[in-house]
């Protein structure tokens, strides 16, 4: 599930390397080489499914197919930017979000339901998945405050279409898809190992495969192991697609922000990962 890795090799399948990257893409092909030099070339087998692929640097940029679709995305609050190499030797973006600060990112789409909506617009729901790095930072989260959202589809109005948020301190996470209509909802919890997350980056995947067609059709990972998440959730939510709005490091209203670090946000539209 490190989708920078989940790659199908354009040669014979062999006994798997340990690869090097000095570039990668979600998008198209690319290289690579083994440490022993030999290169090989590499492609994303989702990438007609990729709705959003943020670089999350001093400018915000997406960087999939639907970036037109997009007509604002920068930081609320002043954020320092730095690049991380994610436990490989490629460098990606990243920034501060912070609670105290009111530091968060937000993107607005020119309408609803925007590309990353998992519905067809007449009633039905889609799967999909998203994919992000995230990372409580101790130079400045506190430990008198808890939750903190990372990836939250919604807005004041509405509440949230599809959100994930985290105590930071203890690690309980709650991953949810949202009827905006009349609140029933699907939901997913799990208490992720802080020690996987706390100064260091963790990989995270959450997954929801409208096909089962219940809460049980909700899953999440981290570093590519399955958290067994407790499944549950009020009514059966149909995915309206009426809002508009996309906060990295908060909440769907822009508050709770996440005290820490978040790099490579994408999302898979009907595509479980």
């Amino acid at each position: 599930f490190y989708c920078f890795r989940r790659f199908e090799k354009v040669m014979p399948k062999k006994k798997p390397d340990t690869i090097t990257l000095s570039q990668y893409s979600l998008l198209s092909s690319f290289t690579a080489a083994d440490l022993a030099g030999n290169a090989s070339s590499f492609t994303y087998s989702s990438s007609a499914n990729l709705k959003l692929w943020l670089d999350i640097a001093s400018t915000i940029t997406d960087r999939s197919t639907e970036s037109s679709r997009i007509t604002s995305a920068a930081y609320e609050g002043t954020t320092t930017n730095f690049t991380t190499s994610l436990g490989g030797n490629y460098t990606f973006n990243t920034a501060k979000f912070d609670d105290s600060e009111n530091i968060n990112a937000k993107i607005t789409y020119v309408s609803a339901p925007p590309p990353i909506s998992p519905t067809d617009g007449s009633g039905n729901n889609k799967s999909f998945s998203l994919s992000l790095w995230f990372q409580r930072n101790s130079d400045h989260a506190s430990s008198s405050f808890s939750v903190g959202g990372l990836f939250s589809l919604g807005s004041s109005t509405k509440n949230e279409e599809v959100q994930v948020k985290i105590n930071e301190n203890n690690g309980a996470l709650t991953f949810v898809v949202r009827d905006t209509n009349n609140g029933q909802f699907f939901q997913a919890t799990c208490t992720v190992a802080t020690a996987s997350f706390h100064d260091k980056f963790a990989h995270l995947v959450c997954t929801y495969d409208h096909s089962i067609g219940t809460h049980e059709g909700l899953k999440v990972y981290i570093n590519g192991v399955d958290q067994s998440a407790t499944t549950g959730g009020a009514g059966t939510p149909i995915v309206r697609g009426d809002v508009n709005t996309l906060f990295i490091g908060a909440l769907y209203n822009g508050t709770s922000e996440f005290d820490g670090n978040i790099s490579e946000v994408s999302y898979f539209l009907d595509k479980v990962l």
